[in-house]
């Protein structure tokens, strides 16, 4: 008996089967229908669609402690500290990952963002983070 066989035997033997399948199908479809209108609300929301294709999108304060690996109380010197040895650390030319460097850079970023070359000039001490080479 092939497998085909033991199939349509099978909802021969009790025709409910191919009711249950069908709304198993249907309600597989829906799901998935409102995960991904979900996801569309979600993206529009931060930012626009666009902006999601491209890979836009703005890396929150918690995010960025996570990635830096700093507490929400964590000093713009100890920010730099934890920066700059995570940045060197996951440096391409050594050996680590270009991703993960430009994740870092990106939650230096956000937490201190580059003071240098704004017309602010706050007279901080902290220097601006070297860019990716």
């Amino acid at each position: 008996i092939t497998a085909g066989d033991w199939h349509n035997h099978y909802t021969m033997v009790n025709p409910g089967v191919v009711r249950m399948e069908t709304q198993l199908l249907i309600s597989g479809a829906a799901v998935l229908g409102r995960a991904a209108f979900s996801a569309y609300k979600e993206a529009q929301a931060s930012g626009g669609v666009a902006n999601l294709a491209r890979g836009v999108r703005r890396m929150t304060p918690a995010e960025a402690r996570r990635v830096l690996g700093v507490e929400e109380s964590a000093t713009p010197k100890e920010i730099e500290e934890r920066f700059q040895r995570l940045f060197e650390s996951n440096d391409p030319e050594k050996g680590g990952s270009f991703y993960l460097q430009s994740k870092v850079y990106r939650a230096k970023e956000t937490l201190a963002p580059p003071e240098s070359g704004s017309s602010s000039g706050s007279g901080s001490s902290s220097s601006a983070p070297p860019g990716p080479s």
